[in-house]
């Protein structure tokens, strides 16, 4: 399969229902004064870093991706041994996570389905989604550590 291009603008806006493969490093990523986006009902698969991406800005005034919403897509292998299905770095506040999947076919190793940074604000949906997986790791592993 070709490897699908990677959407670049300043703003995403609104991105529904695309297969986004393949890429080298992110499936999607969001950064510096990408505000107020949607994400929805997407498939993004083998990508090479990680699946969805919020960059860390730095010396950014308040530059950070706020108020974005993934709902409902779908983000399957995401990585190498290290990879990262959604990482959200810098300081986003608002980002809402919502019915989303996040598939690994590849066999066992040290992936992270959501990495939430410490600078992250006001993010219920996205901590509610981290706790979810971080109990089920424990109920079906016996143990979980964060990194």
């Amino acid at each position: 399969m070709p490897a699908a291009s990677p959407i670049q603008s300043s703003s995403v806006e609104k991105c529904f229902f695309n297969l986004i493969a393949d890429n080298r490093s992110y499936g999607m990523s969001i950064g510096h004064r990408d505000t107020d986006n949607v994400i929805r009902s997407n498939r993004i698969l083998r990508s090479g870093r990680a699946g969805v991406a919020f960059r860390d800005a730095p010396g950014a005034h308040d530059g950070w991706p706020h108020r974005t919403t993934l709902e409902q897509n779908v983000i399957e292998d995401s990585g190498g041994p290290a990879g990262i299905a959604i990482d959200i770095g810098g300081s986003p506040r608002d980002v809402r996570l919502i019915r989303n999947t996040i598939a690994e076919g590849r066999g066992p190793e040290k992936r992270i389905g959501v990495r939430i940074g410490a600078a992250a604000g006001n993010m219920p949906e996205a901590r509610r989604f981290y706790d979810q997986a971080r109990d089920l790791t424990r109920s079906l592993l016996g143990w979980y550590r964060d990194l």
